[in-house]
């Protein structure tokens, strides 16, 4: 089983707002919960519906099953590459990629130059490419890019990459 440092839980929880109830973002499709259960719940993949509410100690539940679920495999496959170089991933590391990979959705981190660049050791390369995945709604952007410095700070030492 794939174990999710609490580190990583704390900073995704810190970034993600904790609802109660369940509610419908406009020109959403499904119902959200928690810290960002979207559609379904991950343990048990039944439907997040209208009406419902969650506390957040099962709201954290979730969290914890859709990163081990969704984002595991992909934190867990940089630590192998890293191990295969003779380098071990540090929680803090860890911590920064699932925060990123819960953010921007396993199957786009799957085809990004950020994952090839973090396989082949080319850190200073994937930290350039950290920076896409800050490239969102202007409105949105200082949170953003907080949230990136946050990770590039855990994951590469560097602190205030961007000025915000």
């Amino acid at each position: 089983m794939i174990i999710v440092p609490q580190i990583a839980i704390n900073l995704i929880k810190q970034r993600e707002k904790y609802r109660g109830c369940a509610y419908k973002l406009p020109g959403e499709k499904c119902w959200t919960i928690g810290y960002g259960t979207y559609g379904t719940y991950p343990s048990d993949n039944s439907p997040v519906c209208e009406g419902q509410t969650i506390n957040e100690e099962d709201a954290e539940f979730q969290l914890v099953c859709y990163c081990r679920k969704n984002c595991g495999d992909c934190v867990e496959e940089i630590a192998r590459a890293f191990k295969s170089r003779g380098q071990v991933m540090t929680d803090k590391q860890k911590a920064a990629l699932y925060s990123l990979i819960y953010n921007c959705g396993a199957p786009r981190w799957k085809t990004s130059k950020c994952r090839s660049f973090l396989l082949c050791g080319n850190l200073d390369k994937a930290m350039s490419e950290w920076d896409f995945w800050a490239n969102v709604d202007p409105k949105l952007k200082n949170g953003i890019k907080k949230r990136r410095n946050e990770e590039i700070e855990l994951f590469f030492g560097v602190k205030n990459y961007w000025k915000i």
